[in-house]
């Protein structure tokens, strides 16, 4: 249950590329600095978001994702769905029929859906910002960011983000802990879309197996 919980919550980090789906200048000339000041004007603006995600390192880690700020987030895969209404969160397996119950903790220092989604930018800053070729397509913008703080607590060394040139777009992102690499890719990213309500919550049918850790 750790490690599935573990997989999970590296979903979360995907969420890094929504900052650089944004209305560039395409003539600019950036610096990791100006480039990471460029993000935080769209970011200062979130409130909801949707993208679809696969994982390089675990193929079964492919689904979509919606939230809003407020730790709501509907994160839906082929096996297993994942909802939260800001308070509560349903973790339901499609495959065994079964859907543990619980709450978010109001501990800061604990995994946060709403820290990584929404606050992500206050926990780091811009290292580097390099070009790399790409066969046939001019090249790609290589993005790299690190904690702001030493004991950031999720053991990431740096997180580096693939940017198309062209449409400066987010092909992959590579998120460093240090012992191994997550690689994700992203594609159908909306910013602030409108999301229904309704999706963040989860009622039970009668022939599912109900876990209650409340």
């Amino acid at each position: 249950m750790q490690k599935l919980i573990k997989d999970f919550s590296h979903i979360h980090f995907v969420v890094l590329v929504l900052f650089l789906s944004l209305n560039f200048k395409l003539n600019a000339q950036y610096n990791a600095e100006t480039l990471f000041a460029e993000i935080k004007k769209t970011f200062n603006n979130l409130k909801s978001i949707s993208f679809n995600f696969l994982s390089e390192n675990n193929p079964n880690l492919k689904g979509n994702i919606k939230a809003e700020s407020g730790n709501k987030y509907y994160i839906k895969m082929a096996e297993r769905h994942i909802i939260s209404n800001g308070k509560l969160v349903w973790n339901y397996s499609l495959n065994d029929k079964k859907v543990i119950i619980n709450e978010i903790p109001n501990n800061d220092s604990e995994f946060s859906i709403e820290n990584f989604f929404f606050s992500f930018l206050n926990n780091y800053k811009p290292k580097d910002l390099k070009k790399e070729a790409s066969s046939g397509k001019g090249f790609s913008y290589l993005l790299t960011l690190v904690p702001s703080k030493q004991n950031s607590g999720n053991n990431i060394n740096s997180i580096q983000l693939e940017i198309n040139q062209k449409n400066l777009m987010i092909s992959t992102v590579l998120i460093n802990y240090g012992n191994f690499i997550d690689k994700w890719n992203i594609d159908n990213l909306e910013l602030n879309p409108k999301i229904k309500s309704e999706i963040f919550s989860f009622q039970p049918s009668k022939d599912m197996e109900v876990i209650d850790l409340r």
